[in-house]
C-alpha cells in the first residue's frame, strides 16, 4: 500500500485519476460503515450499492468489491458472507422476504452475475462463479386463469458444495444440488441435480464425464 501511494504521488496522470476516483471510494466505505460492514476488513474500489430495508441482516466478513455491486436485502432475508469475498463489478446479490444467502470462505463472483434468494442459497467454500452467472431459487407461478403477475413465487433451496466451478453464462434454477469439486460448462442451464466431481453441459445440462 505504501509503495502504492509513492508511485501514484510521483506521477501527475495517477494523481488525477486518484482524486476522480476518490469520491466514489469515500462513498462506499460510508457505505460499508453505515450497514455495520467493517470498511477495514471489506475493500470497495468505487462505489457500491448497499441496500438494507426491514429487519434484514448483511454480514460480510472480508473481502473486497469493485464498482456497481449492488447487495440488497428485504423482509427479514439475511445475507452472510464468510472470509476473503471477491466480488466483480456490477454484481447483484438479492434476497427477498425471509430468503437467506450464504456464501462460505475464498469464494469469487464474476462481472454482471446475478443471485436471487427467496427461500435459501447456499454457497459453499473456495467457489468459483464466472461472469453472467444466474442463480435464481424461485419461479412464477404459472395457473391458468390468473395473471402470471399476480400468482406466488414457488421457491426450492439450491446448494452449492465446496471447490464448485460454474462457467460464464450458467444459469442455475430452484431445487438444485450441485455437489462438491463439480464444473458447469459455459452457457449451461442447471435444472436437477449435478453429483460431486462431475463436469455437466448443455441445455438442460447433463454430466459428460468425472474430473
Amino acid at each position: 500500500m505504501v509503495r502504492l501511494l509513492r508511485s501514484t504521488l510521483k506521477d501527475p496522470k495517477k494523481i488525477i485519476r486518484a482524486l476522480e476516483f476518490a469520491p466514489s471510494f469515500l462513498m462506499g466505505k460510508a457505505y460499508l460503515f453505515i450497514f455495520g460492514i467493517d470498511p477495514l476488513k471489506v475493500h470497495n474500489f468505487g462505489r457500491i450499492h448497499i441496500r438494507k430495508y426491514d429487519n434484514s441482516v448483511i454480514v460480510i466478513k472480508s473481502g473486497i468489491l469493485l464498482r456497481e455491486v449492488e447487495i440488497a436485502t428485504r423482509g427479514n432475508g439475511k445475507i452472510i458472507i464468510g472470509e476473503n469475498f471477491h466480488c466483480e463489478p456490477y454484481v447483484r446479490l438479492n434476497v427477498f422476504e425471509d430468503g437467506i444467502l450464504k456464501i462460505g470462505d475464498n469464494c469469487g463472483i464474476g462481472s454482471f452475475s446475478i443471485i436471487n434468494a427467496t427461500k435459501k442459497i447456499t454457497i459453499g467454500n473456495n467457489v468459483l462463479i464466472s461472469s453472467h452467472v444466474h442463480i435464481i431459487d424461485g419461479d412464477h407461478g404459472i395457473r391458468k386463469r390468473e395473471l402470471i403477475r399476480n400468482q406466488k413465487m414457488v421457491s426450492k433451496p439450491i446448494e452449492i458444495g465446496d471447490d464448485v466451478w460454474i462457467g460464464t453464462g450458467v444459469k442455475i434454477l430452484k431445487g438444485v444440488k450441485i455437489g462438491k469439486g463439480a464444473v458447469i460448462g459455459a452457457g449451461s442451464v442447471v435444472t436437477r441435480d449435478i453429483p460431486p466431481y462431475s463436469i455437466a453441459v448443455g441445455i438442460p445440462a447433463r454430466v459428460i464425464k468425472e474430473r
